[in-house]
């Protein structure tokens, strides 16, 4: 378990400073790759998403940042997914993925703190113990 945390926090925070190198590198020479920066939604948050599932079946101490993360989160992506395979959406779920676009990048700086905490925390856990 330390050592899924420990790769967790090191996947996360790579995809994350690799993203903004390639987004920053794509400015500076003016290369054109229309949608580099949506795709932002799809890498990170994919990845994110996919490490709270796995962080779900994990038994460990979860703290109110995680579900936090996964209230606001959750409802994006089976919002975005009903978008894509279904339908266009409207109403509220709209909102939920129109305020989705702008709290997202945010909720990725959070949830890459929010590993880097637990990954500490269990490192010195496990040293205590």
């Amino acid at each position: 378990m330390k050592t899924f945390f420990k790769y967790d926090y090191y996947f996360q925070s790579i995809i994350f400073i690799t993203y903004i190198i390639g987004w920053l590198i794509i400015k500076h020479y003016n290369l054109i790759f229309e949608n580099y920066f949506l795709l932002f939604y799809h890498v990170i948050g994919g990845a994110q998403l996919l490490s709270y599932l796995i962080r779900l079946g994990i038994k460990y101490p979860k703290n109110l940042m995680y579900v936090l993360y996964g209230i606001l989160i959750i409802p994006i992506w089976l919002t975005y997914l009903y978008d894509i395979q279904i339908g266009k959406v409207g109403g509220i779920l709209f909102y939920i993925l129109f305020l989705g676009f702008f709290y997202s990048p945010l909720l990725a700086i959070t949830y890459i703190i929010y590993t880097y905490i637990t990954y500490k925390y269990q490192n010195k856990h496990n040293e205590n113990t």
